[in-house]
């Protein structure tokens, strides 16, 4: 006589290490930060003297701001991920998901920032730079809300206040970018300036680290 077993997984259940999400989500970052170089075209001048050279490596300037501000960015977002993922011994699909829908806005941060450097004085390029941002640092908000309120993925290591205050941490991130969103439309370069402030005040570490 045979029996069958019938395996249902429950969104909640925890399936595995970190590890392979982690790795998976390394290296998606690291190609997404590697794409944002091809943006940066070397000049051809007819003539290239020092002066004529000068005068078309003037004009990729912007382009190569929304390249340092963008790789900066990234390189945050990576770091944050990094210690954000330590204390979690375990994964799910849930989780999975989640940080699938975050490494796809992820993803489209090449395309806003070249459009940034191409247009960086078009309110509807700085609205679209801020609106892509905004939606990264909104799944990365909805992975600590997730991760720290509603699973089972962390133990006591991480004690309640520390959760509240790394959540509340994760809320500015959405709310200047949407600021900035708002702002782009009168004052485009005070958005700017607020998606340069949003890697600036994740650079310093959080409750877990």
């Amino acid at each position: 006589m045979s029996t069958s077993h019938q395996h249902t997984h429950d969104d909640n259940e925890v399936l595995a290490t970190t590890s392979r999400v982690e790795a998976y989500s390394d290296a998606i970052i690291a190609i997404i930060m590697t794409l944002l170089i091809f943006d940066l075209k070397v000049p051809h001048p007819s003539n290239p003297t020092i002066t004529e050279l000068a005068q078309e490596l003037k004009k990729i300037v912007p382009n190569f701001l929304a390249f340092i501000l963008s790789f900066g960015t990234l390189a945050v977002i990576w770091i944050n991920h990094h210690h954000f993922f330590h204390p979690i011994h375990g994964t799910n699909r849930a989780l999975l998901w989640i940080n699938n829908g975050l490494l796809v806005w992820v993803c489209m941060i090449p395309f806003a920032a070249g459009l940034l450097g191409s247009y960086p004085s078009s309110q509807l390029a700085v609205a679209l730079y801020g609106a892509v941002m905004f939606c990264v640092a909104t799944m990365f908000m909805a992975l600590v809300r997730y991760v720290f309120f509603h699973s089972k993925l962390v133990g006591d290591s991480v004690p309640h206040h520390r959760r509240k205050r790394e959540f509340l941490r994760s809320c500015l991130g959405p709310a200047l970018y949407a600021l900035g969103v708002l702002c782009s439309w009168f004052f485009p370069y005070i958005s700017i300036g607020l998606y340069i402030l949003v890697p600036i005040y994740y650079i310093f570490p959080n409750a877990l680290e």
